[in-house]
């Protein structure tokens, strides 16, 4: 039995140290204003590692609240599936490799609604389905005309990363709520800053990662703007 502990060490290392076997890029997800009157398509591109030849990628639908009276669909490479597909549908990519990338696609039109919809699919490797990672859209869509007659930015944010504290100059006299959420769409913070053009938030308490804070005015829009906290 001593014997065989060394090697059983050895395999048990070398599963623990397998690493993910594709990134996600530019990141693993899209924060964005999205026109409520006209398609936006929005890719996440999945890269194989420089330590694997070719890697088989399968997708599953984790999260869904897009209205069913929003059109669009959802592709990966190899093919597109027709629609926005639910919450439990799966699907496997076209294996990729050095020359070839995959990617999750999501294409949507709003037909003219608006509001703030979140969508998850978890990508990952058939060898290894539990190294995977999730991408995520959170989408807000507006009537990009109003948004265009607001000329700047509301929202300015500095410094960006931030560690204790995270000044914001609001240019826009209408804000009156500002929200915090994570990579999970969950809202951490949550303040209220009616005609306030400069605030200080303390964020210390906030894990490290990438955040996005949203400000929305009397009128309902809403500007996404993201931040990490070191």
């Amino acid at each position: 039995m001593k014997k065989l502990f060394p090697l059983f060490l050895q395999l048990l290392i070398s599963i623990n140290c397998i690493s993910q076997t594709f990134t996600c890029s530019p990141n693993d997800s899209i924060v964005q204003d999205i026109d409520a009157n006209s398609t936006t398509i929005l890719k996440i591109d999945q890269l194989i590692s420089s330590s694997v030849d070719t890697v088989n990628l399968e997708i599953e639908v984790v999260y869904n609240d897009i209205p069913s009276t929003w059109d669009g669909l959802l592709c990966i490479q190899g093919f597109c599936m027709g629609s926005i597909v639910p919450v439990g549908t799966t699907a496997p990519m076209v294996p990729i490799h050095s020359n070839l990338d995959g990617y999750t696609r999501l294409t949507v039109n709003p037909m003219g609604n608006t509001g703030m919809v979140k969508y998850r699919v978890y990508v990952y490797d058939t060898n290894f389905p539990d190294d995977g990672d999730t991408v995520t859209w959170l989408l807000n869509s507006v009537n990009m005309t109003s948004v265009k007659e607001n000329a700047t930015k509301p929202i300015r944010l500095f410094p960006n990363p931030a560690q204790d504290w995270l000044s914001l100059s609001l240019s826009h006299h209408e804000i009156n709520t500002l929200r915090i959420l994570n990579t999970f769409g969950q809202v951490v913070q949550h303040h209220t800053v009616n005609n306030i053009n400069n605030l200080v938030i303390n964020i210390s308490e906030l894990p490290k990662g990438i955040y996005t804070i949203q400000a929305e005015s009397h009128q309902g829009y809403v500007n996404a703007q993201q931040f990490i906290k070191q």
